[in-house]
This record gives structure tokens, C-alpha cells and sequence, in this order.
């Protein structure tokens, strides 16, 4: 199936270099990792009150903030650099 999308400035901007980044081969597979976290992410949301938020690079999955409810439970004490 073929679909067309279109994307504000910024988001096509942060599609780029994702696979300039060399993580993604294609925006299409960016957008399809996009897709699997927000649903992912809506499960997650759904089933337990914790929401992660994550970064993944070339060293792995680096976790940079777990939310609970109202109460912000910090996980690491500095954000990765990009």
C-alpha cells in the first residue's frame, strides 16, 4: 500500500535526519517506528498509569524520564546531547 503524508516543516525536518542520522534507512521506516511507539504508547497508557519516555541511539535505549500519574519521577540526571 502507497500513502502520501504530509508533515509541517519541523517534522519533516526531524524525519531527515533521523535517517541521515543512519538509525532509519527510509522516512517511511521512521514513520513506521513513529506509528509502533504511539501505539505502544496508547496501550501503555490505557493499562498502567506509567508513562516512559525514551531515546534510542546507535549505544542503545536510554530511559529519560518516567511520569506517574501527577508526580514526575526523574530516572537520570542528564538528557542525551543532539
Amino acid at each position: 500500500m502507497s500513502l502520501n503524508v504530509s508533515l509541517p516543516p519541523e517534522l519533516e525536518n526531524r524525519v531527515r535526519q533521523h535517517v541521515e542520522s543512519g538509525l532509519y534507512s527510509s522516512a517511511s521506516e521512521v514513520i513506521r517506528e513513529a506509528l509502533r511507539l504511539f501505539e505502544a504508547y496508547q496501550g501503555v497508557q490505557a493499562s498502567t498509569p506509567y508513562i516512559v519516555f525514551y531515546f534510542v541511539d546507535a549505544h542503545g535505549i536510554t530511559i529519560a524520564r518516567v511520569l506517574h500519574h501527577t508526580r514526575d519521577v526523574p530516572t537520570i540526571e542528564h538528557w542525551p546531547q543532539h
